[in-house]
């Protein structure tokens, strides 16, 4: 790999690049890291994200599991352009950055419920608004769902707690969805966003300061449109 100031003769990058269509084999031939061709093709006007040959892996890699910011490490490219791309190509992900087809994982599991429950709400993911930052949108409320298994351990005793990250900085409200160890619900929460103020809510399954935001599943929907 070259490094320093050595100069490469990139005369002919443009043809090559027609030819190889491929930025990575470009890099090798001239011993030059990936992005020094990405740049000269820029400045002579090629869009290299049009004619990047690997998306097919990374779509692959996506499809995976792996999320934005890993492929973005093992890709050597920005997480925007992948996103952006991913976009153009069709390919939906969660506001997380993650396929829509991926087995159930515990954000998608609270989603989803939630979603059975408030009947007529939109599925932000599903319209593909990655950037948003909140999940659902319901009686024009922007909701975002936090999911979390409970989790026993000395220092919350037999009654065990939730772990929930709450750093959105775009919704109006969370729902909390706490379920046993065997991904049944247990207790949900509706909180107003203004009624957080730190990026991550330990609530006991036992008495916490929280129950006066716990809400019965056949109620959820009734509570939203009150506060609205």
């Amino acid at each position: 790999m070259a490094h320093g100031n050595r100069k490469y003769n990139f005369k002919n990058i443009v043809e090559e690049y027609k030819e190889v269509g491929s930025t990575t084999e470009l890099a090798k031939k001239y011993g030059c890291i990936r992005q020094t061709v990405e740049y000269n093709l820029r400045k002579l006007g090629i869009d290299t994200a049009k004619g990047y040959k690997e998306w097919d892996g990374i779509v692959s890699d996506f499809n995976n599991g792996l999320s934005i910011k890993e492929l973005s490490e093992k890709h050597k490219l920005s997480k925007n352009r992948i996103s952006a791309k991913l976009r153009e190509l069709g390919i939906k992900q969660t506001h997380d950055n993650k396929p829509l087809n991926m087995p159930l994982g515990l954000g998608r599991h609270g989603e989803r419920l939630v979603l059975s429950i408030l009947d007529g709400a939109i599925d932000m993911n599903v319209d593909n608004c990655n950037a948003r930052g909140y999940d659902i949108m319901f009686n024009k409320a922007k909701i975002d769902v936090k999911t979390s298994s409970l989790k026993i351990s000395k220092s919350t005793g037999k009654n065990g707690s939730w772990g929930f990250e709450t750093q959105s900085t775009n919704c109006d409200y969370y729902i909390l969805v706490g379920l046993d160890h065997k991904k049944r619900t247990k207790k949900i929460f509706l909180i107003p966003f203004n009624e957080i103020k730190q990026k991550a809510v330990k609530i006991s399954a036992g008495i916490s300061k929280w129950d006066i935001f716990f809400v019965k599943e056949t109620d959820l929907k009734r509570k939203i449109k009150e506060v609205q």
